[in-house]
């Protein structure tokens, strides 16, 4: 008589699995096989999401996808037909930036800030500045600005402004406002003119 090795067939049970945001950081995965062997995943966009075992770490907003398989154990059981997952990771509002200086000068304010802590899973495209002499903003006026400092020009002497930052992405997401700073621009420089010639010798002899 002979003895006939039969190689037994598996299938992969990988359920669908629903879009996920940025702020969840991560997802634990559950696939079975119908032979109980253990399952292997892999990321098919690594720069979104990232795969140890059985749990999936999210990088960025993006499209992640996911492939479940199993490959077989020798004479035992034959490799099971992958299956893949795709589903989407949704950016979130980057934290607010920080002002941290508000430097009066001849008619302008410069100010300073430091970018958001998390960017939501985006990329920062600007911040937006708005200033003001209101304290509920509703005279503010408002620039663009891929910088962490600028220079806020036209402003009026001797009028205390108020002034706050907020950062844009890509995915079209605005943190909230940033803290509020005050400044109160001064004007230029008046010139002396010294028209008397006692004033002049005066002020040389000072000077000596």
């Amino acid at each position: 008589s002979s003895v006939v090795n039969l190689v037994l067939a598996q299938s992969i049970t990988f359920d669908a699995v629903a879009d996920k945001l940025i702020s969840d950081a991560s997802l634990v995965l559950s696939a079975s096989t119908t032979s109980g062997l253990a399952i292997t995943y892999t990321s098919n966009s690594a720069t979104i999401c990232s795969v140890a075992g059985n749990t999936v770490t999210f990088i960025k907003a993006g499209t992640c996808s996911i492939t479940a398989s199993q490959n077989g154990v020798g004479s035992r059981y034959s490799a099971a037909s992958s299956v893949t997952q795709v589903f989407a990771i949704a950016a979130i509002a980057p934290t607010a930036p920080t002002l941290t200086t508000a430097e009066p000068g001849a008619f302008r304010v410069v100010a300073t800030w430091v970018a958001p802590s998390d960017l939501g899973g985006s990329t920062l495209i600007e911040y937006i500045i708005s200033y003001g002499e209101r304290s509920d903003f509703a005279d503010e006026n408002q620039f663009t600005s891929t910088n962490l400092t600028e220079s806020i020009g036209g402003l009026l002497q001797q009028h205390k402004y108020r002034i706050r930052v907020a950062a844009v992405t890509n995915a079209g997401l605005t943190s909230d406002w940033s803290n509020v700073l005050e400044a109160t621009p001064f004007g230029a420089p008046t010139a002396v003119t010294i028209t008397d010639a006692h004033q002049i010798r005066k002020i040389g002899r000072a000077h000596v």
